[in-house]
């Protein structure tokens, strides 16, 4: 008996004068589960810092404000990554006027749009380890980086951190069919 081939993890649909696609953020089960641990640990401590600040024990001192400071900045990032595994998504939308790009949290997120005269070889490429590079350390927790890949000016810009090259060769495949000025080169 054959493996059952695994179905796509995102969502297409043709837009007015294009197409849009919906990449789920990929899921690291171990890290959702760990960081979900850390974040439980981390509230409590939350808890008991604001509890101490605001009724302090007799003969002590309410901990000064830096420590919530820090408090809070510890645990703001992974909260943010641990809620992006969860429920994240890219948004990428082409059409002849404009190729945007949205990485959005509960529907809230930054747009970039890029001009598609100015896109060049929309590619499916996958990203290589580069120590000294810091977003590749980011597209690790899926905050940036992906398999697709296109030029735009001196730049190589990347999206689809959530899905695999197969899958990611179906979208270029669509949006070249659709735009097949995208992947030229010159």
């Amino acid at each position: 008996m054959f493996v059952k081939p695994p179905g796509p993890r995102h969502t297409s649909r043709e837009i007015a004068d294009g197409l849009e696609f919906h990449l789920p953020a990929r899921r690291h089960l171990g890290i959702v589960i760990g960081l979900g641990l850390w974040l439980l640990g981390w509230g409590v401590g939350g808890i008991v810092i604001i509890v101490a600040a605001v009724n302090p024990a007799p003969n002590q001192e309410a901990p000064p404000l830096f420590v919530a400071l820090i408090w809070f900045a510890f645990g703001a990032v992974p909260t943010y990554v641990w809620f992006w595994m969860l429920k994240g998504r890219e948004i990428v939308g082409v059409t002849s006027s404009s190729l945007a790009v949205k990485r959005a949290l509960f529907g809230w997120g930054r747009e970039k749009q890029y001009d598609p005269a100015q896109v060049r070889a929309l590619r499916v490429s996958p990203q290589t380890f580069t120590p000294w590079d810091f977003s590749f350390g980011l597209s690790f927790w899926g905050l940036s980086g992906g398999v697709i890949a296109f030029d735009y000016g001196y730049k190589t810009f990347r999206f689809g951190g959530g899905i695999d090259e197969a899958e990611a060769r179906h979208i270029v495949e669509r949006i070249l069919q659709r735009f097949p000025a995208l992947g030229k080169m010159h």
